[in-house]
């Protein structure tokens, strides 16, 4: 898959896009729960073919982002400017900017301090932090799955393979026969309580491999308020791309 952050004219309005090349047939378009734009694109189409396919999108763009305001998902997307709260794990930190040949982010306790060559640039701050949120999210998971476990344990449930990625539509997903349980990345700005449930949810699976009523006993069970959990997860964290 190649990714990149582009610009087509819509309604004769500038508009920022990320365009993502994969394996697929056709062009598509969805307008992100932040009201950004990603377009999926074949691999070898040319880029004027899709600013065509944009410039003639521009009512359904209107339509998808009005949506999202009445449902109270099109949230003001995040830039990640200097004084930006941002929420790991339920406590906030504050970011900080300054200049610098190496592009890192530090999480302080405190501050998130992210170093650029170009700190003004919006899309290289959003690009720095989803790549520092997926490499910062893994121990931080493991270490909960850990905590976790010996709810399970007694069931005869694996340890298993903890894995991270950026998910469009999940907040995890479960292999039992290959023990591997991925989570979406997107958790590390969760509140602890709701990336709990996530965790029971999927070792759930091991006992259960589908939403059946013996999936809905063991939540019950292992986690007697995960409605009110889901529901946290739901309010503090928007699924998006």
């Amino acid at each position: 898959m190649q990714e990149s952050v582009r610009k087509a004219r819509i309604d004769g309005i500038e508009e920022t896009y990320l365009l993502r090349r994969k394996k697929v047939k056709r062009l598509s378009l969805r307008v992100l729960p932040d009201q950004s734009l990603l377009v999926t694109s074949p691999l070898r189409l040319p880029v004027w073919e899709i600013e065509r396919f944009l410039a003639s999108s521009g009512d359904f763009i209107r339509r998808a982002r009005k949506k999202n305001e009445a449902s109270g998902k099109g949230a003001a997307p995040r830039l990640f400017a200097e004084g930006e709260k941002i929420a790991i794990l339920g406590a906030d930190r504050t970011v900080r900017l300054q200049k610098g040949a190496h592009p890192s982010v530090s999480d302080t306790g405190d501050l998130l301090l992210f170093t650029l060559p170009d700190p003004g640039d919006a899309e290289a701050r959003r690009r720095l932090f989803a790549a520092w949120e997926k490499k910062a999210f893994l121990p931080r998971i493991t270490r909960i799955a850990q905590e976790i476990y010996p709810l399970f344990a007694p069931y005869g449930v694996p340890f298993p393979a903890i894995r991270t990625r950026r998910m469009t539509s999940r907040w995890g997903s479960c292999q039992p026969q290959k023990r591997i349980v991925t989570f979406n990345d997107r958790l590390l700005e969760a509140p602890p309580e709701a990336v709990e449930y996530v965790v029971i949810h999927e070792f759930a699976h091991f006992l259960a491999p589908n939403h059946s009523p013996v999936f809905h006993r063991y939540m019950d069970r292992f986690c007697p308020d995960w409605r009110e959990r889901k529901k946290l997860l739901n309010q503090s964290v928007v699924i998006d791309g």
